[in-house]
């Protein structure tokens, strides 16, 4: 019996210090939390929640984490294939098949870096300009919670409400 009480002392000890320290191996740093988030969204695309998630713990940290140069590689792609469909007068096919790559690039360049305000700004724009006005409210709305408090903050607010006069317009 009197074995019994170190033995029994030494399994509470553990029962109450051991999950402490399994708490603090499963805590990870912001950024690792951040790298988690990028990971899980890759597997999830269409998950808002998440990207909303990533965007708002990469506003704590300092210095804000680098765009990838895979990412800024897919942003040019997209920029100028947004740039030839503007420049595409009087052939729609090739103007939207163009806008469809600058899309999908744009969208590559987000799931590498959710937190980059200027791709959802120019995803927003080619959205918009295919007509695909709820998608492109949705990445404006993105673009703002990435700086809630700029000028382009403001000039993106600015921007819903003349896509939403222009799908008003567009309902018969």
């Amino acid at each position: 019996m009197r074995q019994s009480k170190p033995i029994l002392f030494g399994a509470i000890c553990v029962g109450l210090i051991l999950p402490r320290f399994m708490i603090a191996a499963e805590t990870s740093t912001p950024r690792e939390m951040l790298a988690q988030y990028v990971a899980e969204l890759q597997k999830a695309p269409e998950d808002q929640a998440l990207r909303e998630r990533i965007i708002r713990l990469e506003l704590t940290l300092a210095p804000l984490p680098a765009v990838p140069e895979v990412a800024q590689q897919l942003f040019s792609k997209a920029t100028f294939f947004e740039r030839e469909a503007g420049s595409m007068q009087g052939n729609d096919a090739l103007a939207l098949s163009a806008r469809g790559f600058a899309i999908s690039s744009y969208k590559e360049a987000l799931l590498i870096a959710p937190w980059w305000p200027e791709a959802y700004y120019g995803l927003s724009t080619s959205l918009e300009a295919s007509g695909r006005l709820n998608e492109a409210v949705t990445a404006l709305n993105l673009y703002v919670v990435t700086r809630p408090n700029s000028v382009g903050a403001s000039a993106a607010e600015d921007r819903l409400r003349a896509i939403a006069v222009k799908r008003d317009r567009a309902r018969p």
